[in-house]
């Protein structure tokens, strides 16, 4: 998350939520979906405050004209913008989750595959189920069982 010098009032979502105060986030995008689709009473009451853009110079505009407090996006995203001059962003917080899960689900090989399904339902479907799977652990005690080798990679 970036804020434009807020930072003793905002340390992270907690803040956001806690506080109602609007923030930017892309249209979307995956941050926007976990917060969507999360169990997570702190991240279901950060969806009100929600002000959609189409990118990450809008929020950055928004940040700077102060029509939110904060810009919810990715690090690799956020670090560059916080480092361009005139260097009045910061990024705080922790991150919201790790994206290390992706399903390249092609419409022509699903629809070859499952017929009759509709696959426009499938992607948001996954997401909600991932979502909880990760919130419940169950993710990563899947990856430990199966792809961890005697104790080589810890999750």
């Amino acid at each position: 998350m970036t804020v434009k010098d807020y930072s003793n009032l905002i340390t992270g979502l907690n803040d956001l939520a806690a506080k109602q105060l609007p923030f930017a986030a892309i249209r979307g995008s995956p941050n926007l979906r976990y917060l969507a689709n999360s169990t997570d009473p702190t991240a279901r009451a950060l969806l009100g405050n929600v002000v959609p853009v189409a990118s990450s110079d809008e929020a950055v505009d928004k940040l700077l004209a102060g029509d939110v407090y904060a810009f919810l996006d990715d690090l690799q995203s956020l670090r560059p913008l916080a480092s361009k001059p005139p260097c009045t962003l910061q990024v705080v917080g922790q991150p919201v989750t790790n994206f290390y899960l992706a399903f390249g689900l092609q419409p022509a090989t699903f629809a070859r595959a499952c017929p009759g399904l509709n696959a426009s339902l499938v992607e948001p479907a996954l997401t909600a189920a991932m979502v909880r799977a990760l919130e419940q652990g169950k993710v990563s005690e899947l990856f430990n069982q199966y792809f961890v080798t005697a104790g080589a990679w810890a999750v």
